[in-house]
């Protein structure tokens, strides 16, 4: 039984015994988009049992052209044929459909999307042109906004934000308030945890694990079984991989690698061409860095500055046939005549000649001619 007014405000729904009120504004100019593929071209709220044939739950705002799809399940009551509870807010344009769950406080807004059987709950908030599909989980205050998507079976949750362009897929988890943005990307079974950062076009996948206001960016990248946690910094094109760990305010830059179950840890750095395997440990303020390569089972601790040799004077002279060397020519290190007993070098870059032990003694500390002063390794 129903009853209508001259001008349409409210009308009741008789259904299992009960009535049920449905208000109905009746200004044109506000619509609520399409529910259920029907299109409303009027606000309106639901505080009844069951409207239309579909059971409804009181508190739905739908806002500024909302859109939710057929199928949608929410909380387990059907809700316009399976869709919102109390408290959750669709708004602008904002797409819920397929089989996506939004319960428990969310909100959808912007252009957000959410459908495949993906999970947004427990004041989870989407904003900007964000997606969230196949089976993927976001809740617990987290949130996702910008053109981030978080798909596959990833999850992300406990206050984490993931924003810009990143993407969370595969099993990968983004955890207790930890930050993924600009084209980071999480995947495989990675979890990015506690406060971690990971951010321009930082990747975390494999089983790897980053925590502990960790910050991996630039192009670096943590994968395999690798840990990195405490305060540690992973930046430009530097890879942590296979067993390797890094932690408590270290740094790994540049170019360098550290895998196999290598271990950085304490302030230690290692930086340029670096590659550190095996099971080196790097520990206490150590800095590596250069070119040099080491995969054997050693620790390299405190302070030490641990890199690749310098080139040696070898490089950038040639010795000279004595017959060559002009009558009294003097080595201006130790103002001596050249012997012809002794070795000379002549270097590359003037041609001036030197006592060969001179030179090299020179060169450990000086990189121009004791004479003129050009750059012997230019």
């Amino acid at each position: 039984m129903k009853y209508f007014f001259s001008v349409v405000t409210s009308m009741f729904i008789y259904s299992s015994g009960l009535w049920a009120s449905v208000s109905i504004n009746s200004e044109p100019q506000k619509t609520a988009g399409e529910i259920m593929g029907s299109s409303l071209t009027r606000y309106i709220s639901v505080d009844g049992e069951q409207v239309e044939g579909y059971y409804v739950y009181q508190g739905i705002s739908l806002k500024k052209g909302g859109f939710v799809g057929k199928n949608v399940k929410i909380h387990g009551k059907k809700l316009f044929g399976k869709l919102v509870p109390k408290g959750v807010i669709i708004d602008y344009s904002a797409k819920i459909f397929g089989n996506a769950m939004v319960y428990g406080k969310a909100e959808i807004a912007g252009n957000a999307m959410v459908f495949g059987n993906a999970m947004v709950y427990g004041k989870a908030q989407l904003r900007g042109y964000s997606k969230v599909f196949g089976q993927a989980k976001v809740f617990d205050n987290a949130s996702i906004y910008g053109s981030a998507e978080v798909f596959d079976e990833a999850q992300v949750s406990d206050s984490a934000m993931v924003y810009g362009n990143a993407h969370v897929y595969g099993n990968g988890q983004v955890l207790n308030q930890a930050r993924i943005f600009g084209h980071a990307q999480i995947f495989g079974d990675a979890i990015v945890t506690s406060h971690a950062y990971i951010f321009n076009h930082g990747k975390i996948w494999g089983d790897a694990r980053v925590s502990g206001h960790a910050k991996v960016c630039d192009e670096a990248s943590v994968s395999g079984h690798a840990k990195v946690g405490g305060l540690t910094y992973i930046h430009d094109r530097a890879h942590i991989y296979e067993n390797a760990t890094v932690r408590n305010s270290s740094s790994v830059y540049g170019n360098a690698e550290i895998f196999g179950h290598a271990f950085v840890d304490n302030q230690a750095e290692v930086f340029g061409n670096a590659k550190i395997s095996g099971r080196v440990k790097i520990i206490g303020m150590a800095k590596v860095y250069g070119n040099i390569s080491i995969s054997l089972d050693i620790t390299i601790s405190e302070l030490d500055d641990f890199q690749d040799p310098p080139p040696t004077i070898e490089e950038y002279s040639s010795a000279i046939d004595k017959a060559n060397i002009p009558l009294d020519y003097e080595c201006t290190i130790c103002l001596c005549e050249l012997d012809q007993e002794e070795e000379c070098l002549q270097l590359h870059a003037c041609e001036h000649i030197f006592h060969e032990n001179c030179i090299q003694k020179w060169y450990k500390n000086h990189d121009t001619c004791p004479n003129c002063r050009i750059q012997i390794s230019r």
